[in-house]
């Protein structure tokens, strides 16, 4: 849009025109900001406020609730986005009057459009204090399309059927040069006739228009016409168009080239400024509306869904349906916005998809990194945003929000898959066998395939071979240089790092009702599922998973681990032949052989002279046959002698939470000075 002199470095042009690789763009999800509840045609900046212009009469939040009552202009904090109450009121009250183009100078704001002055009388131009909101000067004019601020020249000039020069002080007409447009004897297509866009460049104003004849007999189109500062047409630069690309839209430049956004056979095209020749033409799928520039791209915006990628494809034609399928199968989807390089090369990955009404795009401008948007819309990326939208360019590093496995997790199922899920949308070429890994303790890597689902933001590892039971796997996501970026560009800032250990697969399995599960003379590996399961593993070093439900777990001969799981389980051996001597606490019992377990809350001894100790939980210690010692230390628990001259010791510092039963036999009971229940002790 309007600048006073945009020059690009040429070193710099040359590498986007050669390379076409596209610098920093926006988020395609817009930021938190208000609204306004009508179409916007103009964006520009003075300061840190952004002047919004259009038809419109109310500030919204995206919740509905109305911020303020305005008049077809609303003023945003460029940072925050919230509202600044100095815009001045430009046709209250009527819903026929807008505003159509914005320029700055200073902290002048120039306003054009079709709005009453004073006393209701049609001015259509004013100028405001960009800061107070206080009125500078109301100009007479007709309707107008575009202004230019030309301070400099001491003008201000407005576009509309004819182009006008008003005194920058007094706002006196100092000319209007009356022109013809649209010859319908050359064009079948009638745009709209009038200067759409003003853009200048020194001594030379470049206008894009649906005219004609500018001043001269002329039988091409002109699109875009190169004027003086006196409004004058210089005939001898021709842009090279055809009858069918009359209606020029919007017009921008770098240092050597014009950018036009066109409609009619609707496109996006670069032009020499020397002499007018097409250098490269882009078909769309609807009016390309707005053209700007952003940190090395031409950012477009229209009611097109589709846009070209190839110089000669063909993008479907769209005035009934602006969502129909494309006719021709050529063109790629872009909902209101895209980005080309300079050199006319479609940026592949950058598409936020704007919906709601027909027209879809009207303005765009660009704030350093931040591309303010409006027009006709009703959503932004799936987001809620009516008409005015804020897309910022993304500096947060992506983190990790969860793993799975989780750091430190044990009996991980050799089949495992390890997921990553990412606090924002991350770049699925930068996960790969390099930036996700997982090896072993000795630096093995584990072959793997890695996959990124979008919707959900996580990454999968799927190892090609199952892991190896009972082992330590360590899992790096890479940050820093080299590592994993978000869509933005940003890295992951350091290395996630975690570890876990797998399990042994099972190799028996029960189900899910109370059921007697059996194992074999061999090393057993037993899943009891989630019913109240006995399992008696036999012979052979076992391990046993309780899992589910109140177990009782038999390890027999050999050295067995048993894992009591979920519910009150008892590691039970009743059919020992030795004497035990189990600690609960320690996790370890003796006897059948070296046993080890975890998440087991009581004990049952063997008909010989056993030791049972139990946690800091409450246990039950069932000493059964035999003259046993029982220690229960922490917990409410629950002492059982059984049979035999049995040795029961509560003592827990904690009066009143324990039970004891010495049985039968002459059995001896220290306990704290009360405590719940004592019965059968004798000493």
């Amino acid at each position: 849009m309007k600048r006073t002199a945009l020059l690009i470095a040429s070193v710099a042009l040359a590498v986007f025109l050669v390379s076409g690789v596209a610098l920093a763009l926006p988020s395609e999800t817009p930021d938190q900001t208000l609204m306004v509840n009508g179409p916007v045609r103009t964006i520009e900046q003075v300061g840190n406020n952004i002047w919004v212009g259009g038809n419109f009469t109310q500030v919204q939040q995206r919740n509905g609730t109305v911020v303020d009552n305005v008049s077809n202009v609303a003023v945003f904090d460029s940072t925050t986005g919230q509202y600044v109450d100095i815009a001045p009121m430009l046709g209250a009250g009527s819903t026929t009057t807008n505003v159509r183009d914005i320029d700055v100078y200073g902290d002048d704001v120039v306003i054009g459009g079709d709005f009453p002055g004073p006393s209701g009388t049609q001015r259509n131009l004013v100028v405001v204090d960009g800061t107070t909101e206080g009125l500078i000067s109301w100009y007479n004019s007709a309707k107008l399309q575009s202004v230019l601020a030309a301070p400099d020249l001491g003008r201000i000039y407005g576009g509309g059927v004819s182009l006008s020069a008003f005194d920058v002080n007094t706002g006196k007409l100092l000319w209007s040069r009356a022109q013809t447009f649209v010859d319908q004897s050359i064009h079948s297509h009638n745009p709209p006739a009038g200067y759409k866009d003003l853009e200048r460049d020194g001594s030379s104003i470049w206008a894009a228009c649906a005219c004609d004849d500018v001043s001269v007999s002329s039988s091409k189109a002109l699109a875009l016409v190169k004027l003086d500062t006196e409004g004058e047409r210089d005939a001898n630069w021709v842009a090279d168009v055809v009858a069918t690309d009359i209606d020029g839209i919007s017009v921008t430049q770098s240092a050597d080239r014009l950018y036009l956004g066109a409609g009619g056979t609707d496109y996006v095209g670069a032009f020499s400024k020397a002499d007018g020749t097409r250098i490269w033409k882009m078909d769309t799928s609807g009016s390309t509306q707005v053209v700007d520039n952003m940190d090395g791209q031409l950012v477009i915006g229209g009611h097109f869904w589709e846009v070209a990628d190839q110089a000669n494809d063909r993008c479907g034609f769209r005035s009934s349906d602006p969502k129909t399928l494309d006719p021709y199968g050529e063109c790629q989807t872009r909902k209101g916005l895209a980005a080309y390089s300079f050199g006319g090369v479609l940026e592949p990955d950058w598409d936020p998809a704007y919906e709601g009404k027909y027209n879809l795009l009207w303005a765009l401008h660009v704030e350093g990194t931040t591309l303010h948007t409006g027009g006709e819309f009703t959503t932004v990326n799936g987001v809620k945003q009516l008409n005015y939208a804020r897309l910022s360019v993304d500096a947060t590093p992506p983190t990790i929000n969860s793993v799975s496995p989780a750091d430190g997790a044990t009996e991980v199922a050799v089949d495992v898959n390890l997921e990553a899920t990412f606090s924002e949308a991350v770049d699925p070429s930068t996960l790969t066998s390099t930036t996700f890994t997982l090896s072993k303790p000795n630096g093995t890597p584990v072959s793997a395939t890695i996959s990124y689902d979008p919707a959900t933001k996580r990454a999968t590892l799927n190892p090609d071979v199952a892991l190896d039971p009972q082992s330590a796997y360590t899992a790096i996501l890479k940050g820093g240089a080299g590592g994993v970026k978000d869509s933005s560009g940003n890295l992951l800032a350091d290395d996630e790092v975690w570890s876990f250990t797998t399990t042994l697969p099972c190799t028996i399995s029960g189900t899910s009702a109370a059921e007697t599960i059996m194992g074999t003379a061999s090393d057993d590996v037993i899943c009891a599922g989630a019913g109240n399961d006995t399992v008696q593993a036999l012979e052979g070093n076992d391990t046993i998973k309780g899992e589910g439900g109140a177990d009782q777990l038999h390890g027999g001969i050999g050295d067995d681990h048993m894992d009591g799981g979920l519910g009150a389980d008892t590691a039970n051996f009743t059919g020992s032949q030795a004497a035990i001597v189990a600690s609960l606490l320690a996790g370890t019992a003796t006897g059948e052989g070296s046993d080890t377990f975890s998440n087991v809350e009581n004990l049952f001894g063997s008909n010989l002279a056993d030791t049972l100790e139990g946690s800091e939980a409450n246990n039950t210690l069932n000493g059964a046959g035999g003259a046993d010692s029982i220690v229960g230390l922490g917990g409410a628990d629950v002492l059982k002698g059984g049979g035999g001259p049995d040795m029961l010791d509560s003592r827990d510092g904690v009066e009143g939470n324990d039970t004891l039963d010495g049985g039968v036999g002459t059995d001896t009971c220290t306990t704290d000075a009360t405590e719940l229940s004592i019965v059968g002790c004798e000493r």
